[in-house]
C-alpha cells in the first residue's frame, strides 16, 4: 500500500516582542508580509535577499502590491528592529531574533549529513567578522528552546564557557562552525592582508614617482598582422658634423 506524503511546511514563530512593534504600525500590510511572507521566504538562518520585487510576492505571488509599498514596508521593519540589512549594498536581510525564536529539528541532520549549509555562508561569516551580526545566529535556530536552553546558550557562546560546561556538552558537540567559537573566522580580515593593502600602496605611490619607460604597444602594419613597436619619445636628431666642435 503507497504511503501518503505529508505536506512539507514551515513553522515560524512570532515573540511578544514582535507583536508589540507591530502593534504600532497603522499599516496592516506590514504586519502580515513580516510575519507570513518574509518569516515564511527567508531560509532556516532567517536570511533572505534584498529584493522587494521577489518579497512582494511572498503574501500572494498572483498580487501587485507595487513596490513603493513594499519598500515603505521595509522601511517601517528596520527602523523598528525586526530586520537589519547586511552584505554589500545591504543586498542580504536578516530576521532579527530568528534563531531565538525557531527551531529546526532537522536542521543538524540536514547540515551534517546532506551537507545542508545555508547558501549565504559566506556573507554572513564575513558579516560576523565585520561585527555587523552575531556568531551566535550560525548556531541558535538548531538549539532548542525549552528549558530556556537557548538563552544559556547564547550567554555561554559569548563568555566561551560552551565547551567547559557539562550542561552544555551536547549543545557544544552539535556546533556547526566550532573554529567560529574558538575565535577563527576564515573570512575575517588578518593582519596579513592590511600588510599587503599597504605595500601595494607604497608600490603604486612609488610607480606614480618614477619616470614612465617606453612600452611595446600591438599595432596592425600594412600585412594586417600584429606587431610591436615601440613607444618611443621623439627627440630631434643631430648630425655630429653640424657640431662646433
Amino acid at each position: 500500500m503507497p504511503v501518503k506524503n505529508e505536506p512539507v511546511g514551515k513553522l515560524v514563530m512570532v515573540s511578544q516582542s514582535q507583536r508589540d512593534m507591530l502593534v504600532d504600525i497603522d499599516d496592516i500590510f506590514v504586519s502580515h508580509l513580516f510575519t507570513y511572507g518574509i518569516q515564511f521566504d527567508c531560509d532556516f538562518w532567517g536570511i533572505l535577499p534584498n529584493n522587494p520585487q521577489d518579497i512582494s510576492r511572498c503574501l500572494n505571488p498572483d498580487m501587485n502590491y507595487g513596490l513603493d509599498r513594499v519598500q515603505k514596508a521595509l522601511d517601517d521593519m528596520e527602523r523598528l528592529g525586526l530586520i537589519q540589512y547586511f552584505g554589500k549594498d545591504n543586498f542580504l536581510i536578516y530576521v532579527v531574533d530568528y534563531g531565538r525564536n525557531n527551531y529546526i529539528d532537522t536542521l543538524n541532520l540536514n547540515f551534517n549529513t546532506h551537507s545542508k549549509k545555508p547558501k549565504y555562508e559566506r556573507e554572513m561569516m564575513i558579516a560576523v567578522a565585520n561585527g555587523e551580526l552575531c556568531p551566535t545566529i550560525m548556531e541558535l535556530p538548531q538549539i532548542a528552546k525549552k528549558g530556556g536552553m537557548k538563552n544559556k546558550f547564547i550567554t555561554a557562546y559569548l563568555n566561551k564557557t560552551l565547551h567547559k560546561d557539562s550542561k552544555l556538552e551536547t549543545q557544544f558537540n552539535k556546533l556547526f562552525y566550532k573554529d567560529l567559537y574558538f575565535g577563527e573566522n576564515k573570512y575575517a580580515k588578518s593582519s596579513t592582508d592590511v600588510d599587503i593593502e599597504i605595500d601595494k600602496h607604497q608600490v603604486n605611490k612609488n610607480e606614480s614617482i618614477a619616470e614612465s619607460e617606453p612600452i611595446s604597444v600591438p599595432i596592425l602594419d600594412s600585412s594586417n598582422k600584429l606587431s610591436n613597436i615601440k613607444n618611443t619619445i621623439e627627440r630631434e636628431v643631430i648630425d655630429e658634423k653640424d657640431l662646433p666642435f
